[in-house]
């Protein structure tokens, strides 16, 4: 597995990747760093690419990804936008748990309508 994290100024969002496996220690490794991006850039929008990861997560794995991001230390107010190659039932789960946690999330096939959403003024719409 390998991911990263990064700051994009231009556009206040923190972008990342993820090649190969998504399991829980990558997704672990993952949130640490996102909360301390978050933390130092005071952003709270996250662009994720999992367009080459395979995901490992088990169903109660991804239960419990609402409780550690917020346990690590992401904001409640954080702004989730994940792109992925094929809408599968585990990226709808994780959406699901997400949202029932009031965590703004949404799952895209299309970059571009994920910047969208990130950006967009009105943060009515994604709750």
């Amino acid at each position: 597995m390998i991911y990263e994290l990064k700051y994009i100024n231009q556009k206040n969002i923190i972008m990342g990747c993820v090649e190969g496996d998504f399991d829980s220690s990558t997704m672990n490794s993952m949130a640490t760093d996102l909360a301390i991006l978050s933390s130092e850039y005071r952003c709270t929008r996250l662009l994720m690419d999992l367009r080459n990861a395979r995901m490992k997560l088990s169903m109660i794995d991804i239960y419990y990804v609402p409780k550690i991001l917020l346990d690590i230390g992401v904001p409640l107010e954080f702004k989730r936008a994940l792109v992925v190659s094929n809408l599968d039932e585990k990226y709808h789960f994780l959406e699901l748990v997400s949202l029932n946690r009031a965590q703004r999330i949404r799952i895209f096939t299309d970059p571009e309508s994920a910047i969208n959403w990130l950006t967009e003024c009105s943060d009515t719409s994604s709750k």
